[in-house]
C-alpha cells in the first residue's frame, strides 16, 4: 500500500477511531504511519479523511 493507491476495505468495522465503514468500501490513501500500522484514507461518501488499520483494505488500483 502507498499514497495514492485506491484502495477497497475487506471487513467491516475497519475504522480507527470514529468512522466505521462496511466492506466494500472504496477510498483513497493520503498518508501511511508504517510504526502503528495505520494510514489516513479519504472515503469519498463520508467526505473526510479518516485513519484505519491498513491490514482491514486492499488495493485495487496502485498509484503510478
Amino acid at each position: 500500500m502507498r499514497v495514492g493507491d485506491l484502495v477497497q476495505s475487506i471487513e467491516n468495522g475497519s475504522g480507527v477511531g470514529n468512522s466505521w465503514v462496511p466492506s466494500g468500501t472504496v477510498g483513497l490513501v493520503v498518508r501511511l504511519f508504517k510504526s502503528s500500522g495505520g494510514a489516513d484514507i479519504m472515503v469519498p461518501k463520508l467526505g473526510n479523511v479518516y485513519t484505519y488499520f491498513y491490514s482491514s483494505w486492499e488495493v485495487i488500483s496502485e498509484s503510478r
